[in-house]
């Protein structure tokens, strides 16, 4: 299980290694998705829920699906070239 501190220094360090620029990181409380990416308020976040049961390589992989989402913007959706820069980053699920 992760611990917030993990999570938030994990987020850090893929955020620095992904050029990721101008978003910030949190939670929510969310208990029906994983994470978030809030391209109005450049914000990405993970789900309280999602951090208290799941293992430090889950939350890097919902993070870096999130990561992905930012890097290409809205309108992208899931679509290929999303799905390109999710694997670029690293996303495997």
């Amino acid at each position: 299980m992760a611990t917030s501190s993990e999570v938030i220094d994990t987020a850090a360090s893929l955020f620095a290694k992904h050029d990721l620029q101008n978003f910030s990181f949190g939670f929510d409380r969310a208990i029906r998705r994983a994470g978030q990416c809030d391209y109005r308020k450049r914000r990405i976040t993970l789900s309280r829920h999602l951090v208290e049961s799941a293992s430090v390589e889950e939350v890097e992989q919902v993070l870096l699906h999130e990561i992905a989402h930012a890097l290409v913007g809205k309108e992208a959706g899931h679509s290929k070239l999303w799905k390109a820069k999710a694997r670029e980053v690293g996303y495997r699920f």
